[in-house]
């Protein structure tokens, strides 16, 4: 299926952008890396287009009868489009820099309050995930991708926490945090797409036997 090898395309294609990006930077490979540069616009117009797609399967299973299965997909295009927000403004950053400035008690093993309001985006997707479990599960090809772009942020919060900052930073650490979550979320922006696509033909194929 065309839809399959999206997820593939997506990610040598953000691969390649990665490495082109970086050695435009020259002695500094992560001078386009940084908050608010080129690779940042590309994930945050990257994570729009998922919510984009994630509405049209919103659509696509609501005229399958399915609102419980539907409501999943409408709920992961709000988060998308504040993620991408987020991405764009740095909502999570301006929170942290709140708390720090406030004299806040720095928080142990990460590198601020900003990390802890990321890190904690993960407990309403969490969340949403359990309630959503029949929906997710229904299709093992996609939780798999997603099982993938999860790990794969994951890393890039690994690679944030424990190496981009606290007196460690050297060029690549941020080249490699930036890079894995733009290929992470290219990896959910492709399996939106595989799932949209599913979904299509599963509509062609019941259309063409009641016909």
């Amino acid at each position: 299926m065309a839809a399959r090898r999206a997820v593939l395309l997506i990610i040598v294609i953000e691969a390649v952008f990665c490495a082109a990006v970086a050695k435009a930077g020259g002695n500094r490979p992560n001078l386009h890396f940084v908050e608010g540069g080129i690779v940042t616009w590309v994930d945050a117009f990257q994570i729009f287009a998922l919510s984009v797609v994630a509405v049209a399967v919103y659509r696509a299973r609501a005229a399958e009868d399915d609102s419980a299965g539907a409501a999943f997909w409408l709920i992961v295009a709000a988060g998308a489009i504040y993620l991408s927000l987020d991405e764009s403004f740095e909502f999570h950053e301006h929170i942290g820099n709140f708390f720090q400035t406030h004299h806040f008690p720095r928080p142990p093993l990460v590198n601020g309050w900003g990390d802890v309001v990321l890190i904690s985006y993960a407990l309403p997707v969490l969340g949403i995930c359990w309630w959503f479990r029949r929906e997710i599960l229904a299709d093992r090809e996609v939780l798999s991708y997603l099982l993938l772009g999860a790990g794969v942020l994951v890393i890039s919060q690994m690679l944030d926490t424990f190496g981009v900052h606290q007196g460690r930073e050297r060029f690549w650490w941020s080249v490699s945090e930036e890079s894995s979550k733009l290929i992470g979320f290219g990896i959910f922006f492709g399996t939106v797409i595989l799932k949209w696509s599913k979904v299509r033909l599963a509509r062609q194929q019941a259309a063409t036997a009641a016909s």
